[in-house]
C-alpha cells in the first residue's frame, strides 16, 4: 500500500507520462522494500546466529544485488526512459543474468545428503514420559472440576 502511494504521489510530482512513472515508482518502492525485507532478515539471523549455508548465501546475495541494480535502474531511467528505452531494457536483462549466475553457481555442486535426525530418546521413554503426562493432566482434570463444583455451589 505504502509503495502504491509513493507511486501515486510520484505521478503528480512529475510532468512526464504518468503511466510510465506510476510504473517505475511502484517497481522502486517494491524493489527497496523487498531489498530492506532482505536486510532485516540477514539480520535476525546474524543476532540469532542462523548461519546461512552457500546455497543460501548465494540466492540472498543474487537477489540483493539484483534488487539493488533494479532500484538504480529505475531512479535513473525515470528521467531518460523516452531516449534510452532499448538500453534500460538490456540492462534489466543483464542484471538479472548476473543474479541467475550467482545462484547457479553453487548450485552446480550436488547437494550433500540429509542427515538422519539423531533420536532424541527412546521410544519406550517417550512412552513412558506420554503416560506420565496424562496422569498428570487428569489429575489436574478431576481437581479443576473439584474446586469448580465446591465454588459454584
Amino acid at each position: 500500500m505504502l509503495a502504491l502511494s509513493y507511486a501515486a504521489f510520484t505521478v503528480l510530482r512529475t510532468s512526464s507520462s504518468p503511466l510510465a512513472t506510476f510504473v517505475l515508482a511502484s517497481e522502486r518502492a517494491l524493489e527497496i522494500a523487498f531489498a530492506g525485507i532482505l536486510v532485516a532478515l540477514v539480520g535476525f539471523g546474524a543476532r540469532y546466529m542462523a548461519v546461512l549455508g552457500p546455497v543460501e548465501r548465494s540466492i540472498v546475495i543474487g537477489l540483493g544485488v539484483y534488487s539493488g541494480f533494479q532500484v538504480i535502474n529505475n531512479t535513473f531511467m525515470q528521467e531518460w526512459m523516452s531516449r534510452y528505452f532499448h538500453w534500460w531494457v538490456s540492462m534489466r536483462v543483464i542484471a538479472f543474468d548476473i543474479a541467475m549466475l550467482v545462484w547457479i553457481v553453487p548450485l552446480r555442486k550436488a547437494l550433500p545428503p540429509a542427515e538422519a535426525g539423531r533420536t532424541l530418546i527412546s521410544e519406550n521413554a517417550a512412552i513412558r514420559l506420554l503416560r506420565e503426562l496424562l496422569a498428570s493432566m487428569r489429575e489436574i482434570t478431576e481437581e479443576l472440576k473439584r474446586i469448580a463444583r465446591s465454588k459454584w455451589k
